[in-house]
C-alpha cells in the first residue's frame, strides 16, 4: 500500500530575497505566486502544479555547503 501524501514546498533560507527572487523568476521563468504570510522577506513561486518554492530572507552565518546539500528542479 503506498502513503498518498505529495511535496507541497520547499524552503530556502536566502541572503538577499530580492536576488534570489530575480533569479528563480528572470532565468527560470519560475511564475511567482501570492504568499500567504504577507511578509516583505518571503516570496513564493510555483515548481508544479500545486507545488511552491519559497524563498525566505534571513542571517544564516557561515555555512558549509556540500554537493549533498541541494535540492533540483
Amino acid at each position: 500500500m503506498k502513503a498518498k501524501v505529495r511535496l507541497d514546498h520547499v524552503s530556502l533560507l536566502v541572503r538577499c530575497v530580492a536576488t534570489s527572487a530575480a533569479f528563480y523568476h528572470d532565468v527560470l521563468l519560475l511564475p511567482e505566486v501570492e504568499s500567504k504570510i504577507g511578509k516583505p522577506n518571503i516570496r513564493w513561486f510555483g515548481i508544479g502544479d500545486t507545488q511552491t518554492l519559497h524563498l525566505i530572507q534571513g542571517e544564516f552565518g557561515e555555512t558549509l555547503v556540500k554537493i549533498a546539500t541541494h535540492f533540483c528542479i
